[in-house]
């Protein structure tokens, strides 16, 4: 398919209109203007990842691998854009830690105490101490490392580099609640 531009171009009509709804459902409040530029993109990022053979398709049909650029476009794009920026800007963490929108002495306290506790755990000071591997995957996600960094460093496939983080996540989610940290409401309603 590399260089196959006629080829390229029966794929795009073929599957370039379910990509843009994904995209549009991906991205509820984004304008059509938007929406065509992240399609543009995707498309983009396809026709360098076939020319440089970064697409192996004894991995994953061309259908799945489209999807998968496209899932990682909007990603980004949502990480990226002056919308998500402004509502991270607005959102109080010692107000959403501590389960509370007054600003109290009492959050300032229970935020201060998580985080002294959350510092425990990770220096394996706690009464259950994390493994090793489980700090180190903790400290990626504090550092903002990609599941995909992750896995090469580790020598793992994504999804298993991604398990393992959740793994770890799980295990101190436990170890607060145990603690007297309990998630809030919003938090429990996540599978």
């Amino acid at each position: 398919m590399a260089g196959d531009e006629p080829a390229f171009e029966a794929l795009h009509r073929r599957i370039g209109p379910g990509l843009r709804r994904m995209l549009a459902r991906r991205l509820p409040g984004a304008s059509d203007a938007e929406i065509d530029d992240l399609s543009q993109r995707v498309w983009i990022a396809i026709w360098q990842a076939l020319r440089s053979g970064a697409y192996q398709p004894e991995r994953a049909a061309f259908t799945t691998f489209a999807y998968a650029v496209a899932y990682r476009t909007c990603l980004y794009h949502a990480r990226q854009s002056a919308t998500h920026r402004a509502r991270m800007a607005e959102f109080d963490v010692g107000d959403a830690a501590a389960g509370r929108a007054d600003g109290s002495p009492e959050s300032a306290q229970q935020l201060a105490a998580l985080l002294e506790t959350l510092r425990a755990v990770l220096r394996g000071e706690s009464s259950e101490p994390l493994s090793a591997d489980d700090r180190a995957m903790l400290r990626a996600i504090a550092e903002g490392e990609s599941d995909r960094t992750l896995a090469a460093r580790l020598g793992l496939s994504p999804s298993t580099a991604n398990a393992r983080k959740q793994a770890a996540l799980g295990k101190v989610r436990r170890l607060l609640a145990r603690l007297g940290f309990a998630a809030d409401s919003a938090e429990r309603e996540k599978p």
